[in-house]
């Protein structure tokens, strides 16, 4: 069994070992009748007390006080010898501490010489329940009552593990509350002594209060030193603050472009989950701040998008009207969880779209109101006077703003007049290019799948593999890649028409090939 030394124990032996050595010394001169002894000044330095056997210190449980035969033999020894303030002495047969002897004031918070009648030493400390004997602060209490908890856990086999500076992790073993430091057993399954001070951390300590109590107990504080209140001056917060945004900036560039633009490009009402999940993850990766508040809306979005599917269909059959009204209601409520996310990565979407709607809303021209006005039934045997094109074009672009802040330029000279002709006028124009718009909007669509027909091939599938062949192309059928006609083909019997790209074509007829299913194709007018 390893004996446990610490550094105060470790002089306490050297001193003992001194004086047993003088003891045996005198013992020998005795043996062999030495001459008398030496005179007296040597007397009490070099035998002191112990010349006599029975005031051997190591036939004693206890070490008795040292006698001096007087106040000067004290001072010679003193002088020759380091001794502790609180060492007890006996000179000329009077019991005190060697620093009353020295004539030094005791300091506060040192133990008391005087023993009570009952009960034996007077340790101090507060007159509270469950306060450890001997604690002077309430710190020193918390040390001491954590320091016995951790021995008795060490005791059963259980030692807490300890994160450490210089030993890495190590498990206590045993350690004394007065002490700056404690025995642990290391990675290597030796015993080392390590500071308190070079705690990291207790593994499983949440909060870190075994921690506090360990490291805030004792009289190790310097004096003179303030007491943290945990408040924080407004530049120590100013340079948290630079600290963590400096830290974010560079967690936040570290996130791929790719997981932002996800995010930010899509419709608020149409992020897909599975991007909600990626983005989540590198932001975690990352190590960003905005992680969680990103989790907590993504799981809000899908589960609000969810519950309105449900209702909608709960309500199809039962109340058409309710259903309509529940699935707008829906998608009202999950964009706006949508823009919340968009906002968190810095893209304020109601600004965003309010600045594409101003884009579009174009400006017109004099001139397109004036050809315009042209085309009206009443201008047909009449000219149409630029003056009052103006003011309606003016009308148009400054659509629900008052007339008082028209130019005066185009003002009427008639202080009184309502322009109710003009505004009569700006409201036919605006639907009069609405109408235009949609028109436009519809041809270009049409043309758009006529060139896109132009570049398709197509595919015939047997009649009973349809639902494979949908089950197989549902992402392309997606993204509109890929069209499945809603009937079998009248130009093949037993078999559904696919309009596939002409790029995707060959890929498509091999991953059908793939899985055994006969497919039929047209090439140079022949099957």
């Amino acid at each position: 069994m390893r004996v446990k030394i610490k550094k105060s124990h470790l002089k306490e032996l050297i001193k003992l070992s001194i004086a047993e050595a003088i003891w045996e010394q005198g013992q020998e001169e005795k043996e062999k009748k030495q001459p008398p002894a030496p005179p007296e000044k040597d007397k009490d330095d070099a035998k002191l007390h112990m010349s006599n056997p029975k005031d051997n210190p190591f036939e004693k449980d206890d070490i008795e006080e040292i006698e001096f035969k007087d106040k000067k033999a004290f001072q010679k020894y003193k002088a020759k010898h380091k001794m502790r303030g609180t060492t007890k002495v006996k000179i000329a047969g009077k019991e005190t501490t060697v620093d009353k002897a020295a004539g030094k004031k005791v300091k506060k918070g040192t133990p008391k010489d005087k023993k009570k009648e009952k009960g034996g030493d007077d340790a101090g400390g507060p007159s509270y329940a469950n306060v450890p004997k001997g604690a002077k602060t309430s710190n020193q209490a918390r040390q001491m009552k954590q320091v016995d908890d951790l021995n008795k856990q060490a005791e059963k086999g259980d030692g807490a593990q300890i994160d450490t500076e210089k030993y890495g992790s190590v498990t206590w073993d045993s350690g004394d509350a007065g002490e700056k430091s404690f025995f642990a057993i290391g990675q290597d399954g030796e015993e080392i002594e390590v500071d308190y001070k070079d705690i990291v951390r207790f593994q499983g300590d949440k909060g870190d209060k075994i921690l506090k109590n360990i490291q805030g107990g004792g009289d190790d504080v310097e004096k003179g030193k303030k007491k943290d209140t945990g408040k924080k001056s407004k530049i120590e917060k100013d340079m948290e603050k630079a600290v963590n945004d400096a830290n974010e900036k560079m967690a936040w560039d570290s996130v791929p472009n790719i997981r932002k633009v996800q995010i930010t490009n899509a419709e608020p009402a149409y992020i897909r989950h599975d991007h909600i999940a990626k983005t989540h993850k590198a932001l975690e990766k990352a190590g960003s701040n905005k992680a969680d508040a990103f989790k907590s809306l993504g799981d809000k979005y899908i589960k609000t998008k969810e519950e309105s599917v449900a209702k909608y269909k709960e309500l199809k059959d039962k109340d058409p009207k309710a259903a309509k009204k529940a699935f707008y209601d829906g998608i009202s409520n999950y964009t706006k969880i949508g823009i919340e996310m968009q906002k968190l990565f810095g893209y304020d979407a109601d600004e965003i779209y309010k600045n594409v709607y101003e884009s579009k809303t174009r400006r017109f021209t004099v001139k397109e109101v004036h050809k315009w006005m042209k085309t009206l039934e009443e201008n047909r045997y009449k000219k149409v006077y630029n003056a009052d094109a103006r003011r309606v074009s003016w009308m148009v672009n400054n659509e629900g703003v008052d007339l008082q802040e028209m130019p005066k330029s185009m003002r009427k000279k008639w202080t009184k007049a309502a322009y109710g002709r003009e505004r009569y006028l700006a409201k036919e124009f605006l639907k009069s290019q609405k109408v235009m718009e949609s028109l436009k909007r519809m041809i270009r669509q049409v043309v758009t799948e006529e060139i896109r027909h132009t570049n398709a091939r197509f595919l015939y599938v047997p009649k009973n593999e349809i639902k494979k062949v949908k089950t197989i192309l549902k992402r392309g059928i997606q993204k509109g890649k890929v069209e499945v006609d809603t009937k079998p083909s009248s130009k093949v019997g037993g078999h559904w028409r696919i309009t596939v790209e002409k790029q995707k074509f060959d890929d498509i007829v091999e991953a059908l090939m793939m899985k055994r299913i006969k497919v039929k194709s047209f090439s140079g007018g022949k099957m």
